[in-house]
This record gives C-alpha cells, sequence and structure tokens, in this order.
C-alpha cells in the first residue's frame, strides 16, 4: 500500500509516497512536483500503477539496469533505484532541461547514488543513448499523443536488438489502444496485460475508478527485426 504525504510551496511541492507503509518492506520515494511544468512535472495515476506494481514485484527490478522514458518527476524509475537496481537511467525529451533538473533534484532528496538523468527524444538517438544496455524499460502513461508512438517503439525496439527483456508501461485509456495495437503488430512484439485490480484495491492512493481508465502492459519482442545503427539513421536521425 502507498500513503501519500505532501509539503507545498508557492509553485512547487515535495510529495512523499510510502509504499508497503507499515511493514518491514516500506520504501518512501519523494519527488519534486511543480505547477509552472503543466502536466509534465506532476505524478499521475499511471505512474501511481507502475511503482505499486513494482513494489509488489521487486524481482523485476532488483540488481538490473533500468531505463525509463518519458520519466517526467521519475516516481517508477526512483523507486526502482531503492529496490536494489544495479542502475536506473531516467530520461526525458533532451530540450525539456527543466524536467532533466528536476529529476537530478529528485535523486538528491532521495539520496540515490544508482540513479542518474539522461535526455532522450523519442525517435532520435544521442551518442549516449545509442550506447545504452537496459534490462528493463519502464514507461508510465507515455501513450498519449498518437504522433509519438511509433517513435516511443522504434526507441524500444533498438534497445530490444540491444538485449532488454521487457518493457513495461502504464496506459491511460484514452481511445489509444487501437493505434497503438496495430503498431504493436507492425514491429512484431508480444503484448501481455497485467491484472491491476488487486494493486488497486491495496493502494491507499489509487481508486476504484482508475481501474476502469489504466492498463498495465508488459511488452516483448516476438522477433528481433534487427535494427542497425544505419538503419536508425536514415529512420530517425541522430542529434
Amino acid at each position: 500500500m502507498a500513503s501519500l504525504k505532501k509539503k507545498s510551496t508557492k509553485a512547487e511541492k515535495n510529495t512523499k509516497f510510502v509504499f508497503g507503509e507499515g511493514s518491514k518492506q516500506a520504501v518512501e520515494v519523494i519527488v519534486r512536483e511543480s505547477s509552472l511544468e503543466s502536466q509534465y512535472l506532476h505524478v499521475w495515476p499511471g505512474g501511481i500503477l507502475m511503482s505499486e506494481y513494482l513494489f509488489n514485484n521487486p524481482d523485476i527490478v532488483s540488481n538490473k539496469v533500468i531505463l525509463e522514458l518519458g520519466a517526467g518527476v521519475g516516481l517508477p524509475g526512483l523507486l526502482a533505484a531503492k529496490l536494489g537496481a544495479k542502475q536506473v537511467i531516467l530520461t526525458d525529451a533532451t530540450q525539456y532541461d527543466s524536467i532533466l533538473q528536476n529529476i537530478n533534484t529528485c535523486i538528491e532528496l532521495n539520496s540515490l547514488t544508482n540513479a542518474k538523468s539522461l535526455g532522450l527524444t523519442w525517435g532520435r538517438f544521442s551518442k549516449e543513448t545509442i550506447q545504452l544496455r537496459a534490462n528493463v524499460i519502464l514507461g508510465a502513461d507515455v501513450f498519449y499523443d498518437e504522433r509519438d508512438f511509433e517513435n516511443i517503439l522504434a526507441n524500444v525496439q533498438y534497445y530490444f536488438d540491444r538485449g532488454c527483456d521487457c518493457f513495461y508501461t502504464a496506459i491511460h485509456n484514452r481511445g489509444t489502444s487501437r493505434p497503438l495495437g496495430v503498431l504493436l503488430l507492425k514491429w512484431k512484439m508480444n503484448v501481455e496485460e497485467i491484472d491491476i485490480s488487486h494493486l488497486i484495491m491495496n493502494s491507499n492512493y489509487l481508486s476504484l475508478t482508475d481501474a476502469e481508465k489504466l492498463r498495465l502492459v508488459k511488452i516483448t519482442s516476438h522477433k528481433s527485426t534487427a535494427i542497425s545503427h544505419h538503419r536508425i539513421k536514415s529512420m530517425l536521425g541522430l542529434e
């Protein structure tokens, strides 16, 4: 279970989530939210749902390299670091300096030495991101703008081809399932839907109405498409 405690300032607030409150396994995560950055520096239910799932299944991240896409305030990635991940790379669009700086603040607030921020724009690669290898990718509520869907999947498939095992994503039902499904077929990816009822029932933050709005899925590569560096460059362009 996760309880929520907030400290407010005029434009920013530190929000503390306590997962497993009252138990020996309880884990606290502090994030910095800002009312000045619209949705980008705000914790959304999808991030809470994914965090609840990771807390209940710590083996997913334990001693592994974790890559979080579109991290925002980075709640799932920060929790993964506290659950024993070998390293967590929290990414967001390269052009959003304030978001990346905020991630660094969150890392400091949680006294983490196994986490770092990195600019990663969907559909593009830099010298740093093209060298990344991760065991698991996280993406909470990243599928909200259809124009970004294929770019996200291109990044994910590239890391699948570099040895990544799976991609966990929390999806808010906005009528995006059909176009996303078409692209998942195109990229030959498998999808496994995860039962979230028990996570929501035992959460101190999520409500029953969230069960109707949210989905949590595990995506894996059906068959490697062998995306080469050259193909990435020709398809998407390098920074």
